[in-house]
């Protein structure tokens, strides 16, 4: 692909610092996939995401990631977004977003769909292994 996945100013900034001037940086053990229904913005603020409002079981969902292939990374476990039974009106994920905390915490990319998500009752969102690609500007 001929896209990069925008990194936030926050993750620009403590991979600088760690690279550029060997400075200690705060890093998550595990990072956690966030739908949004419109795009963030590089400071990290800005778009919606959903949240319980939208599906009363929503919550960012835990994934890992593989070692490079070349410039690229992908997911190495699946995400699961289930939805309840009970879901009020459908909406649609146009954004997938990667998070430092399964609450709060700091956004550090994010990515438009490749195709929009329309999101109902009882329609799981899956994201299976290999399906999450995190490259660069040169890949």
């Amino acid at each position: 692909k001929d896209w990069a996945m925008p990194i936030t100013t926050s993750l620009f900034q403590r991979i600088g610092n760690r690279w550029l001037r060997n400075t200690a940086g705060t890093w998550s053990a595990t990072v956690y996939l966030a739908l949004y229904k419109s795009s963030p913005s590089l400071d990290g603020t800005g778009g919606t995401e959903f949240t319980t409002a939208d599906f009363t079981i929503y919550a960012r969902q835990p994934i890992s990631i593989g070692a490079p292939s070349g410039r690229v990374f992908t997911n190495d476990s699946a995400a699961l977004f289930t939805t309840s039974a009970t879901m009020g009106t459908p909406a649609t994920a146009t954004y997938y977003a990667i998070f430092t905390a399964i609450t709060g915490g700091t956004m550090d990319a994010y990515t438009a769909l490749t195709s929009p998500l329309l999101i109902g009752a009882s329609t799981p969102v899956n994201f299976p292994v290999g399906s999450l690609t995190f490259s660069d500007a040169g890949s």
